[in-house]
């Protein structure tokens, strides 16, 4: 986690058991993506892309500008894949981790503002 731009190679790597506490600025206002991986030398994905428990180790790092905090929700969509090669893998979808039918149900009323990110 580091302040954007940054290097692509710019990765914590912590042993198994271990803690750390990381402080970042933030940098501009936006919306933005994590992803992690309990691999070393990331040997459980193919191509960079992360496959079972992995492929749930995402998700969104939002910065809101100064003052008061935005009022909106936040919907990370993913896919739960199954296996390293594609011709062997299924592809679940889920949204903030969830599949159907355990996904959040939303109502509201005609003419709500809504914002979503």
């Amino acid at each position: 986690m580091h302040e954007r731009p940054g290097a692509a190679n710019d990765l914590v790597k912590l042993s198994p058991g271990e803690e750390r506490e990381l402080h970042f600025a933030a940098g501009p206002a936006g919306t933005y993506q994590y992803w992690a991986s309990t691999a070393l030398d990331l040997d459980r994905t193919r191509h960079g892309r992360p496959y079972r428990e992995d492929s749930q180790l995402a998700g969104a790092f939002v910065v809101d500008p100064p003052g008061a905090p935005v009022a909106d929700r936040v919907f990370v969509l993913g896919v739960w894949r199954t296996d390293v090669t594609k011709p062997l893998s299924q592809y679940v979808p889920v949204v903030n981790g969830k599949s159907w039918p355990d996904t959040e149900r939303l109502t509201y009323n005609a003419g709500d503002q809504v914002p979503w990110r």
